[in-house]
């Protein structure tokens, strides 16, 4: 089990890394193409509860109580449904190679909140909660400070 574990938290670990480089390059193109109120208020939400998902999940290992990996699981699942809002947006106003990086984000949010929730049952990776809530503020306040030098969207065709 302590293989499982490590491999668990490694991997949780590599791509969060992959999730951060991928935000450092989604950035720039949000920069360049411009966006919307809709998406300058969505983008931050999403980041936001990525990190209270991290923050649950820190607790419920620390406190090993069922309901709080109830709650990681309920506000894990809203952080997926979120990250899926802005679709629509993003298939009018993004090329196809962004729309690839939101697909690999969607996926590495996803595999990020089940590796948590392994984490969570296997009563392990406290630290690496608190590594994602880094992230997650980090993400969350870049998107906030990009908001104030992103211009207004400029229409895109797909290519």
């Amino acid at each position: 089990m302590p293989q499982l574990n490590l491999f668990i938290q490694v991997a949780f670990l590599a791509a969060s890394v992959l999730l951060g480089i991928c935000f450092m390059v989604d950035l720039p193109t949000h920069i360049g193409r411009g966006l919307g109120l809709w998406e300058k208020v969505s983008h931050p939400i999403d980041a936001f509860f990525l990190g209270l998902s991290f923050l649950v999940g820190h607790f419920a290992v620390q406190q090993q109580s069922s309901n709080m990996f109830w709650l990681y699981c309920a506000i894990s699942l809203i952080t997926l449904l979120l990250s899926y809002k802005d679709e629509a947006i993003h298939q009018k106003e993004c090329p196809q190679y962004e729309q690839f990086i939101h697909a690999f984000m969607f996926s590495l949010n996803g595999i990020i909140l089940t590796l948590g929730a392994i984490m969570i049952i296997q009563k392990v990776g406290d630290n690496l909660f608190c590594l994602g809530i880094g992230f997650s503020a980090f993400s969350f306040l870049g998107l906030i400070a990009s908001n104030f030098i992103t211009p207004a969207p400029k229409q895109v065709a797909n290519s």
